[in-house]
């Protein structure tokens, strides 16, 4: 290759890496140009922010003053368990609780011999659980059944000719033993015996035995008028982990589409047959 050619090649590269220069000069003010952007952006976030968590903080102030005064609960109990009493009517649910064939009010399976065993049981849960408020008794003897002592379920043996037989609550308290009326009864009575025990006695009044027809079978189970006006089911022996973590407060008896009748309702004052005012919820 002769002088000037090698001469004129050089010249062609030198070109070339001018111009490669240029365009990392002009990429180097881009650069700097959105670095710039970017840490405005920054600053404005870290602005925005100091913004935000003032308001924050006077909303916060606003509210704590104009919130001084403790919520008052204006639910009427005594309204509610008289428009109860006067929608539901006195006529006696009554079913052969002892399987001899005598038919007598369901109220009556509430009865005990034995009162020591129930509070022997009340005591033991009262303990574990402390509770407070009418509401924190019933949720302390279903954690006690669900978590710390499981009953064992024992269906009565109908098919072969036995009577259904409801079991006192002392006597199935001393074997855990027995189907869904049997834990019912007994939960109903320690639920009672804390009501009890904390002062509550007047609240007992929103605690009903519930005789009930539900998708699987004929079933019991109890119920629980709380401060909305509405009953919710304390379950005894069907999925109850399930429905007191899923349904326990969440879904009132009237929007359960699980159960699909009462038959009766009772508790050691009150006892009535199931009727639309039942299954709706009446409240």
């Amino acid at each position: 290759m002769s002088f000037f050619s090698k001469l004129i090649n050089t010249y062609k590269k030198g070109t070339a890496y001018d111009g490669l220069f240029k365009e990392f000069q002009e990429l180097l003010k881009i650069i700097s140009v959105e670095r710039k952007q970017f840490s405005n952006v920054i600053d404005g976030l870290e602005n925005e922010n100091i913004l935000m968590y003032k308001d924050l903080e006077e909303c916060t102030l606003e509210l704590s003053e104009t919130h001084t005064e403790p919520i008052v609960d204006t639910f009427d109990l005594e309204g509610t368990l008289g428009n109860l009493l006067r929608l539901t009517g006195s006529r006696a649910f009554k079913y052969d609780i002892r399987g001899d064939g005598n038919k007598v009010s369901i109220k009556y399976s509430l009865v005990v011999k034995d009162q020591d065993v129930v509070s022997l049981y009340g005591d033991k849960i009262y303990n574990s659980y402390s509770p407070k408020n009418p509401l924190e008794c019933v949720e302390a003897v279903t954690k006690y059944f669900l978590y710390k002592k499981r009953p064992i379920y024992v269906r009565d043996n109908v098919q072969f000719g036995k009577r259904d037989y409801w079991n006192p609550a002392d006597k199935f308290l001393k074997t855990f033993r027995g189907d869904c009326e049997d834990w019912s009864v007994a939960m109903h009575l320690l639920i009672k015996y804390l009501l009890d025990k904390i002062d509550c006695s007047e609240h007992y009044k929103r605690l009903y035995l519930h005789v009930n027809d539900n998708y699987l079978e004929p079933h019991a189970n109890n119920l629980w008028l709380h401060n909305d006006g509405f009953f919710y089911t304390i379950e005894s022996s069907i999925d109850p982990k399930g429905t007191f973590k899923k349904k326990w407060l969440k879904v009132p008896l009237k929007n359960d589409s699980f159960y699909t009748k009462t038959w009766g309702i009772a508790n050691l004052h009150h006892c009535t047959i199931g009727n639309c005012e039942v299954d709706n919820n009446f409240l």
